[in-house]
Parts: structure tokens; sequence; C-alpha cells
């Protein structure tokens, strides 16, 4: 039985094509990781925290996926660092734990390491109070790994990377209230 398969173009070489069958509702992606990383994005803004997305030249430079405002982390208690937070996600354990994982931290930016079972649980989950369970779980999971990350930063003496300018990605969206006319 074979598959058909998207193949939206969505870059400029013939390989940058969106991977998932047809009739997916428009979300293409070149690979689940890039979408896991989006469903990750999600779920941190569903939990309060202000994400940006990274640049192009963030992204394939400096090798950050995107950025989360440290001070919303609420699960730590106080974060000693009152800034953005460079994140390279990653759903593979393998490269967070080798160079992939260890390039990131000399460079000051934090590996996240989550597993693609947990977000497509949570993504798939039809039991809101059961998704919100899960929901929490990663949420967790990720404010542990951001803890351990600072610290290891700190004894470390490795400057936190930070954006080179504060553009309109880092402020948070308005609040819409919409008039009853």
């Amino acid at each position: 039985m074979s598959k058909n398969i998207c193949g939206k173009q969505l870059g400029s070489t013939e390989y940058d094509t969106c991977y998932k069958e047809l009739n997916h509702g428009g979300n293409c992606y070149k690979t689940f990781g890039l979408e896991a990383e989006a469903w990750m994005q999600e779920l941190l803004r569903q939990c309060d925290c202000q994400v940006a997305k990274a640049t192009i030249h963030e992204d394939h430079k400096l090798k950050i996926d995107f950025w989360v405002y440290s001070a919303d982390l609420r699960c730590n208690g106080e974060s000693a660092n009152k800034d953005f937070l460079p994140i390279q996600f990653t759903i593979d354990k393998n490269a967070a734990c080798g160079l992939k994982g260890r390039d990131a931290l000399r460079q000051g930016v934090v590996i996240l390491f989550i597993e693609s079972d947990d977000l497509l649980e949570w993504k798939t989950m039809s039991d809101v109070t059961l998704k919100e369970v899960v929901k929490l779980r990663i949420y967790r999971n990720f404010c542990d790994s951001v803890k351990r990350i600072e610290e290891y930063f700190e004894r470390t003496y490795i400057k936190i990377a930070q954006p080179m300018t504060m553009l309109r990605r880092f402020e948070p969206e308005p609040i819409r209230i919409e008039s009853q006319s």
C-alpha cells in the first residue's frame, strides 16, 4: 500500500518538501522534528510563556530554534536569568547527548530534548483533562531541563547567548477585546 505524500515545495531545493500525507489541513513541515518543534512552542504558549521564533541567521549560524522569556517559567521558582533563553530543540536523544548538545552548550544555548511520543500524545489526546496532565508533565520536564542547564552555565561561567537586537518578535501579543456592538 503506497501513501500519497503532500510534497508541497517548502524551500529552494528538491528535498525541501512536505513529508505529510495528503489532506493534512495545510500545515506543511519538512520533517517530523520541525512539526514537533512547532508543537513545543504551542505548548509553551498555552503555559503562558512568551515564545519567539528564531531568525534565519540565528537558526542557521547559532543553531537557535526559538527563544523563551525566562521570567515566564514559573515552575522552578525564581530564574537567575531575566532575559530570553535561546533554545535548541530536538526529539533525538542521541543528538542532545552528542556533538549537537555539546556545541549548543559551548555557545550558551539551552539544548532541549523532549520525547516525540510525549508531544504526539499531547497533540492527539481527545480527553481534555488528560491532555492537560500530559501538557503539564512536558512543561515540568522542560523547566527541569532549563534549570539544570542554567546551573551548568553558572558553574562553568558560560554566558547565555542573547539576541542581537530586541525586535517586535519579543513583544507579547496584544490582547484583543471585541466590542459587542
